[in-house]
């Protein structure tokens, strides 16, 4: 019970560290985990959600409620990344977004397949309160991006 108490005492005070720019949320049919990762690892993945946004082609013309955000969270397969201060990301079709938060359906109708590679990226500040961008060709860079994340859920004895 004691080394139960000392793991998560020792997981909250990494999750507060100063340098830590982001906290990334694993949902996978209802379950959540909270990954921490090293700074190296944080900079790769704001490499990868970089590419991932400068490569978007379309936005959607519909906006996801907070009750749809809930939905495919309990529902599907989902990476959150909540970052601490904004982060400037550029659309090379749409241009610069200040966003604190980004979300990446891994699972349902808002990814493609191998023979059609869509994604879908939800940005905001605060809440997922614009259309949501699409990527036509970003499924091999959002599983690389999924890979990394999942190593370190399986690091973090979740």
């Amino acid at each position: 019970m004691f080394l139960i108490f000392l793991i998560t005492l020792s997981f909250i005070n990494n999750c507060n560290d100063e340098s830590k720019k982001m906290i990334i949320y694993y949902y996978n049919t209802g379950g959540q985990s909270i990954i921490e990762v090293d700074n190296k690892t944080e900079e790769l993945i704001i490499e990868h959600i970089t590419e991932l946004f400068f490569n978007t082609s379309d936005r959607l013309r519909v906006h996801l409620n907070d009750n749809r955000i809930t939905h495919l969270k309990e529902n599907e397969e989902i990476i959150e990344i909540k970052f601490k201060s904004l982060q400037k990301f550029n659309s090379q079709l749409y241009g610069e977004n200040s966003v604190n938060m980004v979300l990446f359906p891994l699972s349902g109708d808002l990814i493609g397949n191998a023979e059609n590679p869509i994604i879908t990226i939800l940005v905001g500040e605060g809440n997922y309160n614009t259309g949501p961008y699409r990527n036509k060709a970003g499924l091999n860079k959002l599983n690389e991006l999924k890979e990394i994340i999942k190593e370190n859920l399986e690091n973090n004895f979740f």
